[in-house]
Order: C-alpha cells, then sequence, then structure tokens
C-alpha cells in the first residue's frame, strides 16, 4: 500500500514539473523591441539593371512617416467653488458639452435655507427703519423747539443709522448667498470634450478637486517624435499629410513649431502640427494615434522610372529601440532571482546542518517556480519586470512552509523515536493547519490589489497575481511533496559532508544563540518591569509620530 502511494506522489512530482518546464518555455518575455524589415546593410555598387522601360513624367514626392498623438491647444480644469454634496451628475467621460451647459447641481438647501432667513431680517429691519426715520423726524423738530435734550434725539438718530447699516449688511450677505447659489451649479467654460470625471452622485465635492477635464476639440494640435536624422529635413514650412486613427479622415497642413530641444539619449526630437481643419471633431479621442507624412521633397511634371524597373535597395533606420533595455533589465531580474535563491539555500544550510534536510527544503524552490511559471502561462500571463519582481518577492514565503515541514517531522523522528514514514504523516498532519491559515492571511492581503483599477491596477495585478501563484504553490507543494522528499532523502547519510558544513555553521549558530540569549534576557527585563516597558513605548510612538510629521510627509 505504501509503495503504490510513493508512486501515485512521484508521478505528481514528475507532472508538477512537466507543466513547469512547459510554461517556462513558453512563457513571453515582454519587450518593446523594434523588428525592422531589412536589418540587414545593403551592398555598395551594384548598379542599376538596364531594362529599357518607358518613361513618363510625374509628379514625384518624397516622404518620411512617423506616427504622432492628437491633442487640445486649450484644457481646462473644472472645480467646484464651495464644498457641497453633489445631487445631480449631467456628464459621462467622453461626453460632448457646450458652453455654459450645466455639468453638475450641488446641494443648495443649506443656501436656500441662509437666504431664505436674511430676508425675513431684511423684511423686519425696513419695519423698524421706517418706524425709526418717523420718529427721528418727531424727535427733531421737540429738539429745535427746545422740548427734548439733544442727547434724547442722538440716541434716535443713533438707533436709526445702526439700522440703516444693518439693512446694508444684510443685503451684502443676500448677494453672497445669491453668487453661492450660482455656484452650485457647475457649468462647462467652454465647447469640448470630458476628458476624465472625478466625483460621482452623492459625494462631497471640495474647493480645490477638480470635477472634470475638458479639452477643446475644436482647437487641436498633433505632436510627432522624429529622429535626429529626420529632424533636419523638416523646416517650419514642411507640409504633412495627416490620417487620424479611428475616423480615417485626412488633412493637409504644415509644421507650426519644432522644438528646440532634443532627449541627449535616443536623439528623438518633437514636432508640433497646429491649425487642423477638420470636418468633424466629434468622433475624435485625444490622446489617439496620427499618421504623419512629412513631404521633404516634391517635384512636378518630372521624368519618372517606374520602381519595379529598378532594384531597391533599402537601409531602414530605427528612431528608437528600447528592447535591448528591457531585455537587459530582464536578464538582471533573472540573475537576481538566481542568486537570491542561491543565497536561501546557504541560509538554510547555515540554520540546517543536515544535508538531506537542506536539500529538501530547496528543492522546494525551483519546484514552487515551476509550477508557478505554469499557472502563469495557463492564465496568459507574460515574463516582464513585475512578474519577475514578484518571483523574487515570493522567495522568502515559498520556503517557510517547507522549513516548519521538515522541522515538524524531524522532531517527531528523533524526539517522538517513530519511523520516517509515521513521523512524515503525523508530523505534516500536525502542522497542515497552521501553514494554511498563515497562507490564507497573506493571499487575503493580496486579493483586493486584483480588483484595482486604471493603470496603478494594471502594475500591480500581475504583481499580486503571481504572488498569489507563488504562496498557494508552496503551500501545496509543502504539505504534498515536502514530506515524500523527507522519506526518500532521509536514507542517505553526507557525514562528510556535513562535517565541512559544521566548519561554518557552528560559528553561525554560536552568534544566532548568542542573539538569542540576549533577546530572551530584553524580554524577561520587559516582563518584570511592565511600567518601565510601557512608558518607553508610549515615547518611542511619540517621537515616531513627531519624526512622520516633520519628515514623513509631503508639504506642498
Amino acid at each position: 500500500m505504501k509503495k503504490s502511494i510513493t508512486k501515485t506522489k512521484i508521478l505528481f512530482i514528475l507532472l508538477i514539473l512537466i507543466i513547469g518546464i512547459i510554461g517556462y518555455k513558453n512563457i513571453p518575455v515582454q519587450s518593446n523591441e523594434i523588428t525592422p524589415v531589412n536589418d540587414e546593410k545593403p551592398q555598395k555598387n551594384l548598379g542599376i539593371p538596364t531594362e529599357i522601360v518607358k518613361v513618363t513624367k510625374e509628379n514625384l514626392v518624397e516622404k518620411i512617416s512617423y506616427i504622432g498623438t492628437i491633442q487640445s491647444k486649450e484644457t481646462v480644469l473644472v472645480s467646484p467653488k464651495i464644498p457641497a454634496e453633489i445631487v445631480e451628475l449631467n456628464i459621462a467621460e467622453g461626453d460632448y458639452v457646450k458652453k455654459g451647459e450645466i455639468l453638475a447641481r450641488l446641494d443648495d438647501s443649506n443656501i436656500r435655507a441662509k437666504l431664505k432667513t436674511i430676508e425675513t431680517k431684511i423684511e423686519k429691519t425696513k419695519i423698524n427703519l421706517e418706524y425709526l426715520s418717523g420718529e427721528e423726524e418727531k424727535y427733531k423738530i421737540l429738539r429745535d423747539e427746545g422740548a427734548i435734550a439733544k442727547s434724547v434725539y442722538d440716541k434716535i438718530k443713533h438707533e436709526k443709522d445702526m439700522a440703516e447699516a444693518q439693512i446694508k449688511e444684510l443685503y451684502a450677505t443676500k448677494d453672497e448667498l445669491i453668487i453661492s447659489l450660482e455656484d452650485t451649479l457647475i457649468r462647462s467654460p467652454i465647447n469640448g470634450v470630458v476628458r476624465t470625471l472625478n466625483y460621482s452622485v452623492h459625494e462631497l465635492a471640495m474647493v480645490g478637486k477638480p470635477l472634470t477635464i475638458i479639452d477643446d476639440v475644436s482647437n487641436l494640435l498633433v505632436k510627432v517624435k522624429v529622429s535626429e536624422s529626420d529632424l533636419k529635413k523638416i523646416n517650419k514650412e514642411t507640409s504633412v499629410l495627416l490620417t487620424i486613427s479611428g475616423t480615417q479622415q485626412k488633412v493637409r497642413s504644415r509644421v507650426s513649431k519644432i522644438m528646440p530641444s532634443m532627449n541627449p539619449k535616443t536623439r528623438i526630437g518633437e514636432v508640433e502640427i497646429a491649425d487642423l481643419e477638420l470636418e468633424d471633431t466629434n468622433n475624435i479621442v485625444l490622446g489617439s494615434s496620427v499618421q504623419a507624412e512629412f513631404v521633404i521633397n516634391e517635384e512636378n511634371n518630372t521624368l519618372a522610372i517606374p520602381m519595379d524597373s529598378i532594384k531597391q535597395l533599402i537601409e531602414f533606420d530605427i528612431a528608437q529601440d528600447d528592447s535591448v533595455f528591457t531585455l537587459q533589465m530582464v536578464n538582471n531580474m533573472t540573475s537576481s532571482v538566481l542568486i537570491s535563491i542561491l543565497l536561501t539555500i546557504l541560509i538554510i544550510m547555515l540554520f540546517i546542518s543536515a544535508v538531506n534536510q537542506s536539500l529538501v527544503v530547496s528543492i522546494s524552490m525551483p519546484l514552487v517556480f515551476l509550477t508557478t511559471l505554469g499557472l502563469m502561462k495557463l492564465f496568459g500571463m507574460k515574463m516582464d519586470l513585475v512578474t519577475l519582481s514578484a518571483l523574487i518577492l515570493s522567495i522568502g514565503f515559498v520556503v517557510d512552509a517547507s522549513v516548519i515541514v521538515v522541522e515538524n517531522i524531524m522532531t517527531h523522528y528523533n524526539d517522538l523515536n517513530k519511523d520516517i514514514v509515521s513521523a512524515a504523516i503525523d508530523g505534516t498532519r500536525e502542522i497542515a493547519v497552521p501553514s494554511i491559515s498563515g497562507a490564507l492571511t497573506t493571499l487575503v492581503v493580496l486579493v483586493p490589489l486584483l480588483f484595482i483599477k486604471g493603470f496603478v491596477g494594471a502594475m500591480f495585478r500581475p504583481l499580486s497575481l503571481t504572488l498569489i501563484f507563488a504562496i498557494s504553490s508552496s503551500i501545496v507543494i509543502a504539505l504534498v511533496i515536502i514530506p515524500l522528499f523527507t522519506v526518500l532523502l532521509n536514507k542517505f547519510k553526507l557525514t562528510k559532508t556535513e562535517k565541512v558544513i559544521e566548519i561554518f555553521s557552528k560559528p553561525f549558530n554560536r552568534m544566532m544563540n548568542s542573539l538569542l540569549n540576549g533577546y530572551v534576557k530584553l524580554l524577561k527585563l520587559a516582563i518584570n518591569n511592565k511600567g518601565k516597558t510601557y512608558i518607553t513605548i508610549l515615547i518611542l510612538l511619540v517621537l515616531s509620530g513627531r519624526f512622520l510629521i516633520s519628515n514623513g510627509i509631503e508639504r506642498h
């Protein structure tokens, strides 16, 4: 029975190895490689075929073609002027809006309530002012006739003046509230297309955080990156034929601006083409690609020889090739993975002097990576800088479960005097639930990263998915494969090799034991002095918070 179980496990290992090798061989390395049509240098002085052909007069045009992007000359950020809840949103990304059109409406109930209160106060103050004005007239006559003292009249006059000042202040407050009421209606300042939308209904609009960005599509331009060699052939009057992708509109224009600066590494400059006379701008997506054909030379009514009668010797120049940098980075990351694995094996050897146990743990790493690569291939993932970074990060995780399983098996074998098969079964069963629980706590943290949208999601999704594959594979291999290898390799006693390893591991273990003893003393000291420990923790917490406030927060 045990032999049949062993055969099944061996077949399972072989299956994992095959899947992993197939995945590793088939996972493409993502790069920005530019494939030239003809990478060979043309031979010189081959001559021209001497074939007799009919020559006609044609208009000959020499062009150079590039891909640019279409952008807006005017972009407006529309922000709320007052903080309030958004109760109505009339736009979506990509919508065309007209100048003055209401984009959103903020909650104005609070402002209207204040306005109503102010209007009530104005009415009451008007009544009071009218009464005081009449009283002033009466008291003035009495003062002139000497019937009352001047101070009595001055008091009435002062009350009337205060009422006039109060009513002016109330009217000023009313005007401010009317302006605030108008600010609850967010309108479009220009005709254009909504690029982004940063709020949704019932969110609190904040002053300074834009509601949307609107691009003026009636005033567009095209920016094209051009190599240094071709940039010398272009000037500000060069004619350009533009073909806008998605609409197939063809527009003829001229170069309006050549940027004076050039990238010192790539030797690539930028050309701007403005004043585009487009028939339809509603279907144009800003940021979309545009094919730009620069007419650098044009000959009208000249003799033309058919192109098919001349052998074409074409040499292509690559304007920009990012593949060299990308492949170099991928190679460096691959080397980092191998170095990390070797360093991990070295640390395992120092901690676990037994060679067969160290080999069992070390074997788990390539098995986990092969399984991970197979799962990546199954889910259509590519081998790039992000996934390689995830593999490097996962090296520490993948050996944790294996080390714990091996150590627990050897505890049952050495301390409890069980045979190796029973020790493997009992030791793995004992540690299975804690190992799975520990892995799940990490996986739960990684799962939310899979649902992030946008550019950040595109970066974190492959990273988190690769880590999920690696950690899940490490648990399966630790609980299924590692016990089998522990049993198989236990019979091999490499005494001489272990003696060589002990030369290096004994000083290392003495250092670790000293560190452990120091930690135990510090722990006892903290337990025996709880009050001082709490005060020290509190002081460190305050100091770290102070350091974070003074150095860790970016200020504008």
